[in-house]
């Protein structure tokens, strides 16, 4: 496995019953951890990663329930190397 990389902007997107339209957006820190909260409970967002030395990667029908995490990460991206953490 890789390094951590930091400075990947992972976008969080969909429609939620509840809120309408969601658009969200961070970039990963040094340990390549990212977070989004306030997330309404639904399903089918999209979450993109990119970076300039990584590329780009999707992963759509990400499903959010109530009082729990959801974990995306990076072998949830099918055209990111295996050899790529954040």
């Amino acid at each position: 496995a890789g390094s951590a990389v930091a400075g990947v902007t992972v976008a969080l997107s969909g429609t939620s019953a509840v809120a309408g339209p969601l658009s969200l957006s961070t970039v990963t820190g040094a340990t390549g951890a990212y977070a989004f909260s306030g997330v309404p409970v639904g399903g089918g967002y999209t979450v993109t990663a990119s970076h300039a030395g990584h590329g780009t990667g999707a992963r759509t029908g990400v499903a959010v329930a109530a009082n729990t995490t959801t974990t995306v990460g990076k072998s949830m991206f099918g055209n990111w190397s295996s050899d790529r953490r954040w």
